[in-house]
């Protein structure tokens, strides 16, 4: 999974000197068409997916923001994907009503 996100780019970037220790991007260092294709998936996964889009209201209501909000949730959509793919099964709604 950690690859997975390395390649797309979204990991954060972590520097480090001494005692001084930051991460505040995402690296660039991914295929970009992916992370845009990435992003655009994620804005529409936010509006019509109810699992994103639950994600979504729970981290904005603890207080997230911005682009690190779209991170999580394209993050989250990463974790779907590879879930769907290594499980070869459809993906289902785990509250959905059947």
């Amino acid at each position: 999974m950690v690859k997975l996100r390395a390649y797309t780019g979204v990991v954060p970037v972590t520097k480090q000197s001494g005692r001084y220790n930051t991460s505040s991007h995402i690296s660039k260092s991914g295929n970009s068409i992916i992370r845009h294709t990435l992003y655009l998936s994620t804005i529409s996964a936010i509006r019509f997916n109810p699992v994103v889009k639950r994600y979504y209201c729970r981290k904005k209501e603890a207080g997230m923001s911005g682009n690190e909000l779209i991170i999580s949730c394209s993050n989250k959509l990463l974790n779907i994907i590879y879930s769907v793919l290594k499980n070869n099964q459809e993906f289902k709604d785990p509250e959905a009503r059947n």
